[in-house]
């Protein structure tokens, strides 16, 4: 198989999971451009970052391993943490964005960290194997189903605790949020054992659907949580009491309840709305000016749209 055979089958699947994930993601749809920041970084930057790091893991342990133990330490114990540790660090800086501001766009940024990662390796993966088309389309079924949803899996999860953090009142959450990279690193680690093995091979299949399924299911929970919290609390902005029960269902994207000309931008400035004042309540002080001066000014925009 070419190499471009290799590119195609790398970038593809990983380009249509990343739509899925930001399709679903449909109350607010996060900027795909911010999307394609996370994913590019998992693609290079995470990549560069862990080639050095392992090298110089594996460097180490290369004088007290045997070979053998070097390349089973290398799998269950260097790449996930020096991996989950290179795709976390954009999450580090762009969860101060106000792009970034739940639980869900935390899974769905850390998740496009994920893929971009995982298509890269693919890619190297699936070039290794291309002088035998038989062992090349395994390679690429096995690790498109599994391995780089791994990837996404563990540095979704991460993302997801970004989100839960972010507006917690504590000087020590980036503390709690790195401690929390054990997760992910656990996952990871128990994956690539279970799949280093003939006879637990079929285990590692199991688990990692198993992982799957509670991502995704955890994933839906929260997109479909941010309803009922847009619901209360745009319950006392009674300028739109006649238009909370479209605006916090999916009642939203029908035409005829409003200026179609208007819908898209009242749903966007509500939703904001929404968010910001469930934010205001978690946030201290400092904080809480800009917010509440950024709220006031969502309020101006929306009764210039009912109202008029």
């Amino acid at each position: 198989m070419s190499m471009l055979n290799s590119f195609y089958a790398a970038i593809i699947p990983m380009t249509i999971y990343l739509l899925i994930l930001w399709r679903q993601d449909k109350y607010e749809r996060e900027p795909f451009s911010f999307l394609i920041i996370h994913f590019l970084w998992g693609a290079v930057g995470a990549i560069i970052l862990s080639i050095i790091g392992s090298s110089i893991f594996l460097w180490f342990f290369s004088f007290i391993l045997s070979e053998s133990l070097l390349d089973l330490s290398g799998a269950v114990i260097v790449a996930p943490i020096v991996e989950e540790i290179a795709k976390a660090l954009i999450l580090f800086v762009t969860y101060r964005s106000a792009k970034f501001d739940n639980v869900t766009d935390g899974m769905l940024y850390g998740a496009a960290v994920g893929l971009g990662f995982g298509m890269t390796e693919n890619f190297l993966y699936f070039s290794g194997a291309a002088d035998n088309s038989t062992i090349w389309l395994y390679t690429v079924i096995l690790r498109t189903a599994t391995s780089a949803l791994v990837h996404a899996i563990c540095t979704g999860i991460i993302g997801g605790v970004f989100g839960i953090f972010k507006f917690q009142r504590s000087y020590f959450k980036s503390i709690f949020i790195t401690g929390f990279l054990i997760f992910p690193m656990l996952i990871h680690s128990a994956w690539n054992f279970l799949v280093s093995f003939d006879f637990t091979f079929l285990y590692g299949i199991i688990f990692i659907v198993i992982c799957i399924i509670i991502f995704w299911r955890v994933y839906k929970s929260f997109i479909n949580s941010e309803l009922k919290l847009i619901r209360e609390e745009l319950f006392d902005e009674l300028y739109l009491a006649n238009y909370i029960d479209f605006i916090s269902s999916n009642k939203r994207f029908r035409k005829g309840w409003i200026d179609e000309k208007k819908r898209n931008k009242l749903i966007t400035l509500s939703t904001t709305l929404a968010f910001r004042k469930n934010q205001l309540k978690k946030f201290g002080t400092l904080e809480s000016n800009s917010l509440s001066d950024e709220i006031e000014s969502i309020r101006d925009k929306i009764k210039e749209l009912v109202i008029t």
